[in-house]
């Protein structure tokens, strides 16, 4: 286990509000248990022996559930990324915090020991119906991540956990896989490296811009295709989750007037210069209101 950070705005953020109180701590006690790259072992047994041992002790089957089930709903709210990669000549179990680096700042990280959702070599399983838990498990003594750790974790022996309910394949459905080969595409023809397979954590968010954010199909077409033709943001969004990250101001962005491409603008006065200016700045503080209202209707 490792020391973490939490940002006081953690509490008051709207995705961290909405989930059960529960989840909230095991979404917090993940950011101990992943290593320094916000990636671990996608094993619930192990998560539970690290983060609720005096729970697992009492009772394994109903501990085991809840983590389960959490990690169920981390993963549809899109706060954890969960797939499979090669580790020591074996496909394992996967997961990774979504935007790790916004949540933690890590000082002089280790190495990373295991694969991360956009490496090469992650697959998507072909159901995500599984339980991540190994029946009749023994965990031994610091089991585990090894590192900044605080007490040693006893053993416990595991019982099987309920299976996660079904959730649904993100390869079967036509809307996501089109906004990711659009933008695997325009990669291309910009001459930027793109992944043979879809990484799963490019499905998820192009998933999420459609059914968490709410935004039209069409639209992220759009934005995908001018962010790829401008200068300066085809450099930057090389993925469908950096697309996700700057999505509010890469639409806003889009909205603005086309710019002139030849010499600058000449100005008669400085007044006139400041005028031309102060009209931009009331334009984009109106955009940016608009996507404000926008974002309240829909929490509504």
């Amino acid at each position: 286990m490792r020391i973490r950070s939490i940002k006081p705005e953690f509490w008051r953020s709207d995705d961290i509000a909405q989930l059960p109180r529960d989840d909230r701590l095991l979404f917090i006690g993940i950011w101990s248990y992943v290593d320094d790259n916000g990636v671990g072992r996608d094993q619930a047994s192990l998560i539970a022996a690290d983060l609720f041992a005096h729970d697992l002790s009492i009772d394994p089957t109903e501990t085991l559930r809840r983590v389960n089930m959490g990690l169920q709903r981390l993963y549809m709210d899109g706060l954890i990324h969960r797939y499979r990669g090669p580790y020591n000549g074996k496909d394992r179990d996967f997961l990774q915090v979504a935007n790790w680096d916004s949540h933690q700042r890590i000082q002089n990280p280790g190495k990373a020991r295991y694969p991360r959702s956009d490496a090469q070599g992650v697959t998507i399983p072909e159901t995500l119906h599984r339980s991540s838990v190994e029946p009749t498990e023994i965990l031994g003594p610091g089991a585990g991540e090894q590192g900044s750790r605080g007490a040693g974790t006893s053993s416990s022996e595991v019982a099987a956990a309920t299976p996660d309910p079904e959730r649904p394949d993100p390869n079967a459905r036509e809307d996501i896989k089109g906004i990711y080969d659009h933008l695997h595409q325009r990669l291309t023809e910009n001459e930027n490296k793109t992944p043979d397979t879809p990484p799963k954590a490019w499905l998820d968010a192009a998933r999420l811009l459609l059914d968490r954010d709410k935004r039209p199909e069409a639209e992220i077409h759009r934005v995908i295709d001018w962010c790829q033709q401008d200068g300066f943001w085809k450099t930057n969004i090389l993925s469908l989750p950096k697309l996700r990250e700057k999505y509010d101001q890469l639409r806003l962005k889009a909205q603005e007037p086309q710019r002139p491409t030849g010499p600058p603008q000449q100005f008669r006065s400085a007044a006139e210069r400041r005028y031309a200016q102060g009209a931009t700045l009331v334009a984009d503080e109106l955009a940016q209101w608009q996507e404000q209202q926008r974002q309240k209707e829909i929490t509504r």
